[in-house]
């Protein structure tokens, strides 16, 4: 029953339209049914109750990710991947995204809301609480969490498919809460003074 439920999901999600078009992706998710909302609003709160430790490496927090998820990652840097083990795509991504002269180029082309979210966590010292997140930057309620289906459309979900930022429950402020949190060896390269050019610039 729950396999033939999340086949419905995928139908309903996937479809005919492309995936490119962001009117078009949004029309797909209010067509959805009730019935698909609440079984992505059950995956999106269990991806966002996933333990993490923080602070934590790349390579740590990639691998809360699924294998689909994490080609999307990949994708939206133009990584081409060359295998399907999870092991070896994780580092892939760690490659790309911990050399200083890939995240300039983010950050050149990152929007302003983006880069705002970024440094906003970066200035907290690498971790916010959700609730704090969400209610600055908009809720993540109408993006899939199966991103290879429908690319995420809020601040926050287009960071977390872009490996940038990560959302799991941790012990943070003495008591265990949902975050939102930088990758260690990434905050450490974002707070170089050529990377903070492009994240603290004026937009």
């Amino acid at each position: 029953m729950i396999q033939s439920v999340g086949i419905q999901v995928n139908q309903d999600l996937s479809g005919d339209l492309d995936m490119n078009d962001k009117t078009k992706r949004k029309a797909q998710w209010d067509r959805l049914p009730k019935p698909s909302r609440v079984i992505l609003g059950r995956k999106r709160f269990r991806d966002q109750k996933k333990p993490v430790s923080i602070p934590s490496p790349l390579s740590r927090l990639l691998d809360t990710l699924s294998l689909r998820n994490l080609k999307i990652v990949a994708k939206n840097h133009g990584i081409i991947l060359s295998h399907n083990r999870k092991k070896l795509v994780i580092e892939k991504i760690c490659e790309f995204l911990t050399n200083q002269d890939n995240l300039v180029l983010i950050f050149q082309n990152c929007p302003p809301p983006e880069k705002q979210l970024i440094r906003e966590i970066l200035n907290a010292g690498g971790c916010l609480r959700y609730p704090d997140i969400i209610s600055r930057f908009g809720s993540e309620e109408k993006d899939s969490p199966y991103w290879f289906l429908m690319l995420p459309e809020s601040t926050l979900g287009q960071l977390r498919a872009k490996g940038l930022v990560f959302v799991g429950e941790a012990f943070y402020d003495s008591w265990l809460q949902v975050i939102v949190c930088l990758a260690s060896d990434v905050s450490t390269l974002l707070n170089d003074t050529t990377i903070k050019t492009f994240l603290f610039q004026t937009d």
